[in-house]
């Protein structure tokens, strides 16, 4: 270990984010991630076979900052794998999946723990709030997500990855994400 760099042991949330070819997004993404404001927390990303700047992106980060960051690189298989791929990495109690087009408030890890642990839920998906609605595209997702998971807490039977905490262990035990591509 070189001197005066400090290595993080098992922390509490290692915050997953899968990503392909999105290297302008992602460097938003990565700062808001950076930003949070606990110390408990790693982040894994997991480039899935990019063939654009993503891997000189997610390499001059983990050099950035080698006690929180760490990436690796497979070959194009889609969403799920390429998240079930950054699990394997994972050390913390807790994942928390975030996608590599969304950026996250900087208390978003912690909050997203208080949430769960008020609710005594097993799983948890948080809100979400746009950055634009001005395409109709924008407009049409932004309703779909306030129809389907509504305003107040409640179970629900599927949940979006962008705002997803679980326990690595319940994680583990239902088979992680599918496998094919959807």
């Amino acid at each position: 270990m070189p001197v005066g760099e400090l290595y993080m042991v098992d922390p509490l949330v290692t915050i997953v984010v899968a990503t392909y070819n999105r290297a302008p997004l992602l460097r938003e993404n990565i700062f808001s991630v950076l930003a949070q404001g606990d110390d408990a927390w790693e982040a894994v990303y997991v480039d899935d076979g990019s063939t654009d700047e993503t891997p000189e992106v997610l390499d001059a980060h983990a050099k950035a900052h080698p006690a929180r960051f760490r990436y690796i690189r497979i070959v194009n298989q889609g969403p799920g794998p390429a998240r079930n791929a950054g699990v394997k990495l994972a050390r913390g109690e807790y994942l928390l999946f975030t996608d590599d087009d969304a950026t996250v408030p900087p208390d978003w890890a912690v909050r997203m723990l208080e949430c769960r642990a008020a609710h005594k839920c097993d799983m948890l998906c948080g809100g979400i709030a746009p950055f634009s609605l001005e395409t109709p595209t924008e407009r049409y997702m932004h309703y779909r997500m306030q129809k389907s998971l509504g305003a107040t807490p409640r179970p629900i039977t599927a949940a979006p990855t962008l705002n997803l905490l679980i326990p690595t262990a319940l994680f583990s035990q239902v088979g992680g994400f599918r496998e094919e591509r959807l």
